[in-house]
Formats: C-alpha cells, structure tokens, sequence
C-alpha cells in the first residue's frame, strides 16, 4: 500500500501538468487606431485540445481609459479571440486582469480597474482546437480613440495551460 501511495505522490504533478508563460517587456500603445501586439514564445506544450489547454491570459495595462481599448488574442494558428472591447468607460487600468471560461463574471459586467478573473467577451476555449501551441502569441491592444493623447502601456502578460482549460 505505501508503494501505491508513493507512486502517486511522484505521479501527481504530472497528472495536472500548469505551464505558465510570461512577457514583462513594457509596450506602449500609442493613439493611432492601430493594433500593437507582444508576443510569448511558448516552448514544449505541444498539441492543445480541452484536456490539456489555454486555461487562461493575464495581463496587468495602465490605461487612462480602458473604455477606449480593444484586446486580442491571436494563437499560432492565426485563431482571433476577442477578450475585451471598449470596457470600462472611461475608468483606468487592468490590474492583473485574467480572462477564463472558468470565471463567474462577463468582463461586459465588470468595471475598471479590472482586477480578478473574467469571461471573455470571445470564446477563449476555441483555442484548445489541437493546435500546436510552441508557436507565437500575441496580445494585440488597439487604442479606437487615436484622436486623444491617452496613456496606454501593456506592463506585462501571461499565458497558463493546463487540464483545466475550457
């Protein structure tokens, strides 16, 4: 019996494998209507699918508006998902903000500054699609109002996949 139970203490970490991946390089994003992306290099994750997969994206944004942003995820595969579009008003800031399925409140419901976990306003699990995720993300962030002088910088992001992706 201790031997089954040793072993599947020594199992257990890969049973529920996490891998988290970050960028803190700053990117300002100016008023220009134009997406600005970052990118993270994913390396030995392999095929994702609903048993293994993106489980979630973080990411901490100073803004002075976050009503006037749009922000999108784009998978190696080229699959677009939209996590939030003109949220906010005209309130500041993502404070390590975390899109999930696995949330109980639609970031469309929540209010700046965006701290915790949200739904996004796009289904994030159309990613786990069994594509190879060692490839390019990228979080792309596009200030609409390019008429203004707003303050917009990605201070930093993440991405997690694990076996509890949607």
């Amino acid at each position: 019996m201790k031997k089954i139970l040793f072993f599947l203490v020594l199992l257990s970490p890969l049973l529920s494998l996490a891998q988290t991946f970050e960028n803190t390089d700053d990117m300002e994003v100016v008023e220009d209507t134009a997406y600005h992306c970052s990118r993270i290099y994913p390396s030995g994750v392999g095929i994702i699918s609903d048993l293994h997969g993106l489980e979630r994206v973080c990411m901490t944004i100073y803004s002075d508006e976050d009503g006037q942003l749009s922000i999108l995820l784009v998978a190696p595969d080229g699959t677009i998902i939209e996590l939030s579009t003109n949220n906010g008003g005209t309130d500041d800031d993502y404070n390590y903000t975390c899109f999930t399925m696995n949330a109980s409140t639609n970031i469309t419901e929540g209010s700046a500054a965006f701290d915790g976990d949200y739904i996004p306003e796009g289904d994030l699990s159309l990613v786990n699609n069994f594509q190879n995720a060692d490839g390019p993300w990228q979080l792309c962030i596009m200030d609409d109002n390019g008429s203004d002088a707003s303050n917009v910088t990605l201070k930093d992001w993440k991405l997690v996949f694990s076996d509890n992706a949607p």
